[in-house]
């Protein structure tokens, strides 16, 4: 008898388990879960309700008793927790305040570009929420007045005709919009944060005025970006690291940061120009960019972290805008041999080819452009160009005095230094040629 009843007991035990254990079917949604209500104009409808327990995915008909249905109204899903999907009917140009407010299971909403206004709190506590599909471009979208207390759609991804949409930081907002062919675009006023989209969908990244950093990490591993631009607006940068494809960066003289390895492992890398006031290159900033083969250094740079330019194998050309002396006081960290066995070039003041920035080379004993062109130049005082100092360049300053406009100098002339060409520098000139140790023509005579 005992045993009886404790395989009895057994029983109902297992079978209520069994039961909680059955699925709870949910109320799937559908259209007749809404309530309509004719709006004022009395050819136009409202959603006005929706039964609590609609689930799943819900579809607001464009047409309702044969009028459009023109506006989602507020409250009108209110804590509806079952829905996960809605799609808005292609007439309706308003959702209400409150319209999903806390419909904690939804997770994207459809919508047209027939929409114009959503209302403040509209989807405040949808906490599931992700994405918008907007059947509608960037610029439109841009022109849908969105209420307060909706920072759920504002940091959603916005699905558009010609592109996605996202948000980098909401305070102060700065957001993004990728292209159908990858062109990825930051604008906004702030630092940018983060970037919730796939990273090797980007092909190009532009970042326009009034972003003012952009963080660490965000665009580690986009394979596929090849060109970035920068606005000079941005003062640190950081997050570039492994782009395997990136071939240009332009960093503006604005930026006085980068972050360690910010651009490191970025194989096709072949050339940069670090911004003017850059005091210091950070450890691994170019390491194993392996096809860097030129280089532009700032004149402020004193410091080069360790391993700066480790495995970049092919740097040969570094063109450094300060003097041979700032090279040699500069502090250069372990595991650089590939920057200093490079052939250094160093900036020269000197007015060579019409006051042309240029740099040289005490190594190859030549002049040469940013570029990397070998300037052809020629002794100061060879206004003629044929690799002397004579008498035809003293009858050709001679005329220069005359019709400057016609006998162009290109090289230092104002050999008495007194502020401007004239007579004395001709005659300057003709004692030069007579007695050059007595009336020497040096690199420090600027152009007047």
């Amino acid at each position: 008898m005992k045993k009886a009843w404790i395989t009895c007991i057994l029983s109902v035990m297992i079978l209520a388990v069994c039961v909680c254990l059955l699925p709870i079917k949910a109320q799937a949604a559908s259209e007749s879960d809404l309530t309509f209500t004719l709006n004022d104009d009395g050819e136009s409808y409202c959603v006005s309700d929706c039964d609590e327990d609609a689930a799943g995915m819900m579809i607001v008909p464009d047409v309702y008793n044969g009028k459009p249905v023109t506006r989602i109204g507020n409250h009108a899903f209110y804590n509806c927790r079952g829905l996960t999907n809605v799609a808005i009917g292609r007439c309706v140009t308003a959702i209400g305040d409150c319209a999903f407010f806390e419909c904690y299971s939804l997770r994207d909403i459809t919508m047209f570009d027939s929409v114009t206004t959503i209302g403040n709190s509209a989807f405040s506590g949808c906490h599931s929420f992700t994405d918008v599909f907007y059947e509608g471009t960037e610029n439109m979208w841009s022109r849908v007045e969105i209420g307060i207390e909706n920072s759920t759609l504002t940091c959603a991804i916005i699905h558009l005709t010609d592109g996605i949409k996202g948000v980098c930081n909401l305070t102060p907002s700065v957001y993004w919009f990728l292209s159908e062919d990858g062109e990825l675009v930051i604008y906004g006023d702030g630092p940018v944060e983060k970037f919730d989209w796939d990273r090797n969908a980007v092909t190009s990244l532009t970042i326009l005025p009034g972003v003012t950093s952009i963080g660490g990490g965000i665009f580690m591993y986009a394979e596929n970006l090849k060109q970035v631009q920068i606005a000079d607006t941005v003062t640190s940068i950081d997050g570039f690291t492994y782009c395997s494809s990136l071939t240009e960066i332009t960093i503006p003289d604005s930026v006085t940061e980068l972050g360690t390895f910010a651009l490191a492992f970025c194989p096709k890398l072949t050339e940069v120009t670090l911004p003017a006031d850059m005091k210091a290159i950070p450890e691994g900033l170019f390491t194993y960019c392996s096809t860097l083969t030129k280089l532009v250094i700032p004149q402020g740079v004193t410091s080069i972290g360790d391993y700066a330019f480790d495995g970049c194998d092919y740097l040969s050309v570094v063109f450094f805008r300060g003097t041979k002396a700032d090279r040699q006081s500069m502090n250069i960290g372990y595991v650089n041999q590939n920057l200093t066995s490079a052939t250094w070039h160093y900036e020269v003041e000197d007015a060579i080819l019409g006051g042309q920035e240029c740099y040289y080379c005490s190594e190859c004993d030549g002049y040469f452009l940013p570029d990397g062109t070998k300037i052809q130049r020629y002794p100061i005082g060879d206004f003629t160009n044929d690799n002397m100092v004579n008498s035809e360049d003293v009858i050709y300053l001679l005329w220069h005095t005359m019709f400057p406009e016609s006998y162009p100098v290109e090289a230092p002339a104002d050999f008495t230094e007194d502020g401007k060409v004239n007579s004395e520098d001709v005659i300057y000139l003709l004692w030069h040629t007579m007695f050059p140790e007595g009336y020497p023509l040096t690199d420090k005579k600027k152009l007047a």
